[in-house]
């Protein structure tokens, strides 16, 4: 079994699904999207608040994809149903709108060239893809249905972060320069510095 389906099987078991959920390999017939949407409507920020460790881990990445359609309007993730978007096209959803603690959001900082989105969700920048897939959610009566699932594929954390562009397969981010040896309201400096990654 691969850790795909073992990751998938915990949360099935976990929320109560009738059967086990099998992935099958990702299939064309379901296209990348150039948008980070689910049939034109925005991803709701708890699937993808999902994908994210607990600041207390040591790893980035522990859930590493979900699959959108049972995802979206799913009482897992029914706090990010209502969701709101600034100006600037966060999207931020509060499990507790009198606790920021419990809060989270992301922006779309673009799309490489091979497909691969990526989000500010401060103090991170999360690499992700979303990949079709064809799914059979009951093991005992059959039939695949095509669904979109979002994988998380690593995360760089941004302290100081002011702005990123993606221009083809890189990322170019431009930050101030950190100083961890400073008192934290000094961490931060007026220098600033670019750094250029290709995915």
């Amino acid at each position: 079994m691969t850790l795909e389906r073992l990751i998938i099987l915990t949360l099935c078991l976990s929320i109560g699904c009738s059967a086990p959920i099998e992935i099958e390999p990702r299939t064309a017939a379901v296209e990348h999207p150039e948008e980070f949407l689910l049939e034109g409507k925005v991803i709701n920020p708890k699937c993808v608040h999902l994908l994210q460790a607990s600041i207390s881990e040591h790893a980035s990445i522990i859930v590493r994809s979900v699959i959108l359609e049972t995802c979206q309007e799913s009482n897992l993730a029914y706090e990010g149903q209502q969701y709101t978007k600034n100006q600037d096209g966060t999207i931020l959803y509060c499990e507790d709108p009198e606790d920021w603690h419990s809060c989270f959001s992301y922006r779309v900082l673009g799309r490489t060239a091979n497909g691969i989105f990526l989000l500010y969700h401060g103090p991170t920048i999360g690499a992700y893809e979303i990949v079709g897939s064809e799914v059979t959610f009951d093991f005992l009566e059959g039939g695949k249905q095509e669904v979109h699932v979002l994988t998380k594929l690593g995360e760089s954390h941004v302290p100081c972060f002011r702005s990123a562009q993606v221009d083809g397969n890189n990322l170019k981010i431009t930050k101030r320069v950190f100083d961890a040896e400073a008192p934290r309201a000094f961490q931060c400096k007026d220098e600033e510095e670019t750094i250029v990654h290709s995915f």
